[in-house]
C-alpha cells in the first residue's frame, strides 16, 4: 500500500501558531488535518466544532472498518481541508475517557491523502505519538524567538526522526534571531512565521485562522528569510514535503 506523507506540527509553547500552521498545510498540500488531543482544540480553532461529522469518541473502536473515502468525505471541513478532533461536548458527556488511538485512524487516512498531525507536546511519550513521529514524513518543531524556546525545541527534537525543521515565530517581546534559535535547538531553520494579530478576530467569529479564502499556491520568493504570514509559510513548507516524499 502506498503511503501518502504524514507531518508531525508540534508547538513548543502554547499561543506559537502551531495548530494554525497545521491547518493551512494541511490545505496546502491538499490534505487531512487531525488533531491528537482526545478532547479536540483544532475544531475550535477551525470553527468545526459544532459541524456534523466523525470524532474521536466515535472512531477509536471501530477504527478497523472505516475506510479512508468515507472518513474525509463525511469529516468536518475547514475551507476544503477535512478536520479529524476531538469534541469537548462529547468528552464533557461523557464519565470515563474512552480508549484512544490515533494511529489506526491515520495509517488509514494515509491511503488516501496527506496528512498533517497537531500533536500535544505533553504527550510526546505516549506510544502511538512515538509511532507517529517514527513514520513522519516530516516534523516541524514551532518555536518562539526565546531561549526558553530554543532550549525545549531542543529537548523534543531528540525525540523526532531525522527529517525535522524548526519554524520561528516572530512575536512581540521576543527578539532572538530566528537563525540563532534554530542553532541553538540543533534543528534546521525553516519559513519565519510573521505576527499576524489580525487572524485572531476571524477565529473568535468561528470562521477559522484565515481573513479571506487562503492562497495556498503562492510560496512568494524562496530565498527570502524575511517573516511571511502562515499561507505562504505553509506554501513553502508544502514543496519541501512534496520534494522528499
Amino acid at each position: 500500500m502506498v503511503k501518502r506523507p504524514l507531518i508531525c506540527v508540534i508547538g513548543v509553547r502554547g499561543n506559537l501558531g502551531a495548530s494554525t500552521l497545521a491547518l493551512h498545510l494541511a490545505g496546502a498540500l491538499g490534505g487531512c488535518a487531525v488533531d491528537t488531543r482526545l478532547f479536540g482544540g483544532l475544531d475550535t480553532l477551525a470553527g468545526t466544532e459544532d459541524h456534523n461529522g466523525p470524532r474521536w469518541s466515535n472512531l477509536n473502536l471501530t477504527a478497523h472498518r472505516i475506510a479512508a473515502g468515507s472518513l474525509l468525505e463525511t469529516a468536518p471541513r475547514w475551507w476544503q481541508v477535512p478536520v479529524i478532533s476531538g469534541s469537548r461536548l462529547a468528552a464533557a458527556s461523557s464519565g470515563d475517557a474512552p480508549r484512544f488511538s490515533v494511529a489506526p485512524i491515520i495509517e488509514t487516512l494515509r491511503a488516501a491523502t496527506p496528512v498533517v498531525a497537531d500533536l500535544a507536546l505533553d504527550a510526546l511519550d505516549g506510544r502511538d505519538e512515538c509511532s507517529l513521529l517514527d513514520e513522519a514524513n516530516l516534523t516541524l518543531l514551532i518555536a518562539g524567538r526565546d531561549v526558553l524556546s530554543a532550549v525545549i525545541a531542543k529537548n523534543v527534537a531528540a525525540s523526532c526522526g531525522s527529517k525535522k525543521l524548526l519554524v520561528a515565530r516572530c512575536h512581540p517581546g521576543m527578539s532572538l534571531a530566528a537563525h540563532d534559535v534554530s542553532v541553538a535547538a540543533g534543528v534546521p531553520l525553516g519559513p519565519v512565521l510573521a505576527h499576524t494579530p489580525k487572524l485572531a478576530q476571524p477565529v473568535e467569529c468561528g470562521v477559522g485562522p484565515a481573513v479571506s479564502r487562503p492562497r495556498w499556491d503562492k510560496p512568494g520568493r524562496l530565498t527570502s528569510a524575511a517573516p511571511v504570514p502562515v499561507e505562504v509559510a505553509a506554501a513553502r513548507l508544502a514543496l519541501v514535503v512534496r520534494e522528499h516524499s
